[in-house]
């Protein structure tokens, strides 16, 4: 059986992005503050990939297209923090 390579090319650009910070006022960031700001008022069960791009003023495609779900999002932030957070050698 033959690999797709275009697949194995999406999913290492998917890896890098969520590995790269996301940048002060950039739409990674926006929706990261969106999902946080849900997440206060409800468990995250209850929130949709739609509510958070309604709060963070972008469209649904463009939350997409940073992230897959909301425990991609909550991932992203917990990476951040622990970045933030790590001694840097």
């Amino acid at each position: 059986m033959v690999r797709k390579p275009a697949r194995k090319a999406a999913r290492s650009a998917s890896a890098a992005k969520a590995a790269a910070p996301a940048a002060p006022g950039s739409e990674r960031e926006k929706i990261i503050a969106a999902f946080l700001a849900l997440l206060a008022e409800k468990p995250i069960e209850q929130i949709g990939l739609a509510e958070i791009a309604k709060e963070a003023g972008v469209s649904l495609g463009q939350l997409r297209g940073e992230f897959a779900s909301t425990l991609a999002i909550f991932a992203a932030h917990i990476k951040a923090t622990d970045r933030a957070c790590s001694p840097r050698i």
